[in-house]
């Protein structure tokens, strides 16, 4: 009866994070929650807000993961039993089974396998949407995952190099090029500053673009104590 009154409480939001949660026993980077709710629907975008909301209620819990501040998501026994009965009944259960393809990427997590942080996790998504493309039933463009892509970018920099490799492996060098340079925005190591900005040095090349190859290989002399081979 409790669950009953706290979930009739609930925003549309969070009844919607709480029930996507439900549908699948894992434990879920929240970072992929967000990015896929947001990106994937039109009238759910306050997903921070549900989350906190679902915690303040006790219905969901979260983990923190010192190595790399990052965050997970998962449900009590108690209130995954009660969301698989709501799942049930759902009007949201079509939406949901459409989320949970994408959270599928993320691999299933446990208490055992998520101590390594985020970044295992986000290597797996994209090694997972690089192989739906390379099989090419359903998925055939890097474009179609583009905005789960980028806000996962956004919210976690070092995403932005696998980004590149995945536009490169599927034949936009453009496009790598691209999250090579927005990868840059946020870098502050010189030796790191110094491999990107030769991969695009390269990308350039292979595609006969000059002008960004001339501007990359400039780029590289301005770092600071740069290589006498650079120079």
């Amino acid at each position: 009866a409790l669950f009953e009154r706290t979930f009739n409480m609930m925003s549309p939001t969070a009844k919607l994070v709480f029930l996507t949660l439900a549908s699948w026993r894992s434990i879920i980077p929240t970072i992929g929650v967000e990015a896929i709710i947001k990106t994937k629907s039109e009238d759910y975008h306050d997903v921070e807000d549900a989350i906190e909301e679902l915690h303040n209620f006790s219905f969901i819990e979260k983990i923190k993961i010192e190595k790399d501040n990052s965050e997970f998501l998962f449900l009590p026994l108690a209130t995954y039993l009660f969301g698989q009965k709501k799942l049930n009944v759902s009007p949201f259960k079509p939406l949901i089974s459409e989320y949970i393809k994408y959270l599928n990427f993320f691999g299933v997590g446990h208490a055992y396998n998520i101590d390594s942080g985020i970044k295992p996790r986000i290597s797996l998504f994209f090694e997972q949407v690089s192989k739906q493309l390379s099989l090419g039933k359903k998925y055939k463009q890097v474009d179609e995952f583009n905005q789960i892509l980028e806000y996962i970018c956004h919210k976690y920099p070092n995403a932005w190099l696998l980004l590149s490799d995945l536009h490169e492996r599927h034949g936009s060098i453009d496009q790598s090029i691209n999250a090579c340079q927005k990868y840059l925005q946020y870098e502050v190591n010189n030796s790191q500053k110094m491999n990107v900005w030769r991969n695009i040095s390269l990308l350039a090349r292979k595609a006969n673009k000059h002008f960004y190859e001339a501007h990359a290989l400039i780029e590289m002399c301005n770092i600071p104590k740069s290589p006498f081979e650079v120079l």
